[in-house]
């Protein structure tokens, strides 16, 4: 049986009452045509009750979005999955959030891809938190940007891990970091590596330290070098040590300066030996003393040469005794002589004599003198004859008595003649004995006069026979009389014969009976006759017989008449028939 409502015209229908609206049957208003629901009010639409909702599709979408919006919540409830879906957007649109906030979950869930994108951020931020739970990934994907940013704290939070990980790059994209904090460290760490990798710096730089914490491993690697760079001095410092270890050794590299330079030690000492090989000069250099110290001895040994090249005068300064002894051969070779010469009393003082030998030639030349004075007797002990010939002769001559005095012969010996020279008396004459004994006949020919002449007694007489032999006319000449006169006649007869000739005359005129006795015949024979008619009265009647009868002919002839004349008898009653002659 038809309704009688189908007869009647629009006008008509706009002029029933609300009572006569309430007092249709169900199948009165599913007879309504969608030109008698174009016909109805708004106060008429009101009228509606929840047992009335059945409408069909094209009746829903005939209403009005003024009509949509006046239903009441009752209303909204009653509508079935059908009715929802049938929806248009600008009616979707028009929907307060009380008629929102009634629809079940159920029907939530019925609202097309299309329909929830037609939603408006308020309508959105209406929703509970079992509404937005109820929403499918399928809902979810339709939402733009714009309507994520438009989600209560309270609803993303309420989203379950296969929800967050629906959400595009884009949508998370449009999340304030207000909204991002109100996320679990648990929906955190659901996000995809993709999805961590397409937050913006500013969304990174907002997480809160709890959240940053929570990323895994694989979605630390998918932080971009702008998002590693957007990292706050708080965000950085509150990583864990395994929080610090999953950063690559890209990302590192990817640190600002500024960002380096404010990294906590504990963040520093969790750095990973290839995490410090990774850091580039610029961030070395911005490391201060403090955060250098922070590093284990195989963090420091792990620095690449370039590294340890970059350090300022002041880092190098600032390393801690156990990190400076920790370098390798290759890292020490790296050290310029401004780094050489930054190094304290105390570092200095903490090398080993593996650590020194480390050291090449050219930076043990770069030492100053008060940092060489500072080395230790075992350390200097512990230089090669290379590095020992590299010294300059103001290092040499910085060298305390105590010092000269431990070189060994492989250390003294490969001195050249310009570092010999260099050498004050009191240094020479703290060579000992044995260490004289040890210079090779090069170097005894270098000294100089006023070497030789300030040797002392004990070293003089140490000399070898071959270094004596060695000394030159000049260096003769400058021996002291009290020098010449406590050589032992065992001494005085390893002078060459040259040397004796070289003598002056008032060094002959000095020399003491025993040392004159001494002579041997080849050496007397060398004598000229200024040194003979030098020779004192003294010292020709000290002369045992073996000795006058040693005297050449010419020698006896070159005597003046007052030596003569002052011979004693026991001299003259020694000289042969030949020197009488």
């Amino acid at each position: 049986m038809v309704s009688p409502i189908t007869f009647l015209g629009p006008s008509q229908i706009a002029a029933l009452s609300t009572a006569n609206i309430q007092a249709l049957s169900t199948a009165d208003v599913a007879a309504l045509s969608t030109t008698q629901i174009q016909a109805l009010t708004t106060t008429q639409v009101a009228a509606f009750q929840a047992s009335q909702m059945v409408f069909s599709v094209s009746q829903l979408q005939a209403f009005s979005d003024a009509d949509i919006s006046v239903l009441s919540t009752d209303d909204f409830e009653a509508l079935k999955s059908n009715q929802v879906q049938a929806l248009t957007s600008d009616q979707i649109q028009a929907l307060t959030t009380d008629q929102l906030g009634a629809i079940s979950t159920t029907s939530i869930q019925e609202f097309s891809k299309t329909q929830v994108g037609f939603l408006t951020t308020a309508q959105l931020s209406a929703f509970n938190t079992a509404d937005a739970r109820a929403l499918t990934t399928t809902q979810l994907s339709g939402l733009t940007s714009a309507q994520i940013s438009g989600l209560s704290s309270d609803n993303l939070s309420a989203l379950n891990s296969a929800q967050v990980q629906s959400l595009s790059t884009v949508q998370l994209q449009g999340l304030t970091t207000s909204q991002l904090n109100a996320l679990s460290t648990s929906d955190i760490n659901e996000f995809s590596a993709t999805q961590i990798g397409g937050l913006s710096a500013s969304q990174v730089g907002g997480l809160s330290s709890d959240n940053l914490n929570a990323l895994n491993s694989a979605q630390v690697v998918k932080l971009t070098s702008t998002q590693i760079q957007a990292l706050t001095t708080d965000q950085l410092n509150s990583l864990t040590s395994s929080d610090v270890r999953e950063l690559t050794t890209a990302q590192i590299g990817q640190l600002t300066t500024a960002q380096v330079s404010n990294l906590s030690t504990d963040v520093l000492s969790s750095l990973t030996t290839a995490q410090v090989a990774s850091l580039t000069t610029a961030q070395v250099q911005q490391l201060s003393t403090d955060q250098l110290a922070s590093l284990s001895t195989a963090d420091t040994r792990a620095l690449t040469t370039a590294q340890v090249g970059a350090l300022t005068t002041s880092q190098v300064s600032g390393l801690t005794t156990s990190n400076l002894n920790a370098l390798s051969n290759a890292q020490v070779a790296k050290l310029s002589s401004s780094q050489i010469q930054a190094l304290t009393t105390d570092q200095l003082g903490s090398l080993t004599s593996s650590d020194v030998q480390e050291l090449s030639s050219a930076q043990i030349g770069q030492l100053t003198t008060t940092q060489l004075s500072q080395l230790g007797t075992d350390q200097l002990n512990a230089l090669s004859s290379s590095q020992v010939a590299g010294l300059t002769t103001a290092q040499v001559q910085s060298l305390t008595t105590t010092q000269v005095s431990v070189l060994g012969t492989a250390q003294l010996t490969s001195l050249s003649a310009t570092q010999v020279k260099a050498l004050s008396t009191d240094q020479l004459n703290a060579l000992g004995t044995a260490t004289v004994q040890k210079l090779t006949t090069a170097q005894v020919s270098q000294l100089t006069t006023a070497q030789v002449s300030g040797l002392s007694s004990d070293n003089l007489n140490a000399l070898t026979s071959t270094q004596v032999s060695s000394l030159n006319s000049s260096q003769v000449q400058s021996l002291t009389t009290a020098q010449l006169n406590t050589l032992t006649t065992a001494d005085v007869r390893e002078l060459t014969t040259a040397q004796i000739g070289q003598l002056t005359t008032a060094q002959v005129s000095n020399l003491s009976s025993d040392n004159l006795n001494a002579l041997t015949s080849a050496q007397v024979s060398k004598l000229t006759s200024s040194q003979v008619q030098s020779l004192t009265s003294s010292q020709l009647n000290s002369l045992t017989s073996a000795d006058v009868q040693e005297l050449t002919t010419a020698q006896i002839g070159q005597l003046t008449t007052a030596q003569v004349s002052n011979l004693s008898t026991d001299v003259v009653s020694s000289l042969t028939t030949a020197q009488v002659a």
